[in-house]
């Protein structure tokens, strides 16, 4: 999974974020429109909750077996 924290630290940034390096040699990221700034990429919630989804298939089968898992689910009415 390395290569996933790799490609994530690496995405491309939503509209109006920067990267940008502090004095100390910093990655951090800031939003230009929200003035807001955080040392973690704004897509890494999504990112984590990707991982955890693919450690979720890996350790109950893989993801055809997740997916039948949720199509059961949707058809049974479950929404989550």
């Amino acid at each position: 999974m390395l290569w996933f924290a790799e490609e994530a630290f690496e995405a491309d940034l939503p509209p109006s974020w920067g990267k940008y390096v502090d004095r100390y040699g910093r990655v951090y990221f800031y939003n230009e429109t929200t003035k807001a700034s955080s040392f973690f990429h704004p897509m890494d919630d999504i990112c984590r909750e990707i991982a955890e989804e693919y450690r979720s298939a890996k350790q109950i089968g893989g993801f055809q077996y997740l997916i039948t898992l949720r199509s059961h689910d949707i058809n049974n009415g479950k929404t989550s």
